[in-house]
């Protein structure tokens, strides 16, 4: 097994960095794959969905309200920034 400056000097430095990056890169994507493929990724709840949650909101007494904001208000405040 060649030691690391024996590689370095066989690949420059450059050459040695990008192996190092690539090696790095494909661990990192082995890792993701391995222990992350079957994590449920987020979604938008469809109406049902929010009809639904807005119903069991309701049963536990909280109150449910749309709420839209003031257009012009929102204005001043995005000026404000």
């Amino acid at each position: 097994m060649m030691g690391a400056v024996e590689k370095i000097r066989r690949h420059g430095v450059l050459g040695s960095m990008r192996k190092a990056v690539l090696l790095l890169k494909r661990k990192v994507c082995y890792i993701k794959w391995r222990f992350f493929r079957h994590a449920p990724g987020y979604h938008n709840p469809t109406l049902v969905e929010l009809e639904t949650i807005e119903r069991d909101l309701a049963a536990l007494g909280v109150a449910v309200e749309s709420y839209s904001p003031n257009p012009e208000l929102f204005k001043a405040f995005q000026a404000e920034s």
